[in-house]
């Protein structure tokens, strides 16, 4: 039996588990809350910098970061011109496109397995590679993940937007 079997059998379930979660909260309906937004924002940004400073030791790790965060922001901005926003007495809800949420959460799932078993597969061989030098060789995974960080600034930018934007609830007399 291969070293990454049993790896993948106790690392499947959980996977599924996460992704089914990620889903269910990004899909549908969601109470707007700005603080959530403000996060996301004031985050996501810091942290594509911080992988771009490890993306510098390579020009084509730089590509895809660069074009990771230009298809980001433009998967954002899209996504905010679809997400359909209701204000009512019992708060601001907003219901994003469930396929570009759900795309994404996709391919950053399948990328991660993916690293995982080659990850485990050379961890067992002995010669494990250090994380940045996995990101680093695999322009791939740093297009997909500027890609997410970049997709969740931008939506979390064009959700503060709209939020101020709408139109404020009347308050009800007492």
């Amino acid at each position: 039996m291969h070293p990454a079997v049993p790896f993948i059998v106790v690392l499947a379930p959980l996977l599924i588990w996460r992704i089914w979660w990620r889903v269910r909260r990004s899909v549908g309906r969601q109470r707007l809350r700005p603080g959530r937004q403000w996060c996301a924002l004031l985050l996501l940004p810091p942290l594509l910098l911080l992988i771009g400073v490890v993306a510098l030791r390579s020009v084509p790790a730089l590509e895809a970061l660069a074009a990771g965060t230009l298809g980001g922001v433009l998967l954002g901005w899209w996504n905010t011109r679809l997400t359909h926003l209701e204000t009512g007495a019992d708060g601001t809800f907003y219901t994003p496109n469930t396929g570009i949420g759900l795309a994404l959460s996709l391919l950053v799932a399948a990328r991660l397995a993916y690293h995982a078993v080659y990850f485990h597969g050379d961890a067992s061989a002995g010669d494990a590679p250090q994380l940045a030098d996995v990101f680093i060789s695999s322009p791939l995974t740093l297009l997909i993940i500027a890609l997410r960080l970049a997709y969740g600034a931008a939506y979390a930018a064009g959700l503060l937007r709209l939020c101020h934007a709408a139109p404020k609830q009347p308050a009800t007399p007492a």
